[in-house]
């Protein structure tokens, strides 16, 4: 065996070596910084002020819980950003439309709400 691919052999046997130390290491600890829901827009309450929550089940079957709002709570319809009332308005008489709530686990608080609908079009104003 030439020194070459010796010292080849002696690198990877090494690194073998290193890779099986590491394994067993502790796992690394997981952590979600936000939790995203389906709810069906009949089991929603949003929120009415800024300083309210919005109310929904965590889960199928789960009871209802508050989910305070901050300033930075976003509502969106499809991706266009709205406004809570302009989300209410879109939403109503659609029990069955399925909203994607975000909130954080850490905090409990509300992140967006999103209603996959596009927004009503605005008609531009002419100029006369």
């Amino acid at each position: 065996m030439n020194s070459t691919f010796r010292d080849l052999l002696l690198a990877l046997a090494a690194l073998g070596a290193m890779t099986g130390a590491h394994a067993q290491q502790q796992p690394s600890k997981l952590t979600s910084s936000e939790i995203a829901l389906e709810v069906p827009a009949a089991s929603m309450v949003l929120p009415v002020s800024a300083t309210s929550a919005a109310v929904f089940p965590p889960c199928g079957g789960c009871s209802p819980k508050s989910f305070p709002v901050t300033a930075t709570t976003k509502y969106y319809l499809k991706r266009e950003p709205v406004s809570v009332a302009e989300l209410k308005a879109e939403i109503i008489g659609r029990p069955e439309l399925i909203l994607t709530a975000v909130y954080s686990p850490r905090t409990g608080a509300l992140i967006s709400v999103t209603a996959d609908i596009p927004a009503p079009r605005t008609t531009p104003r002419s100029t006369r």
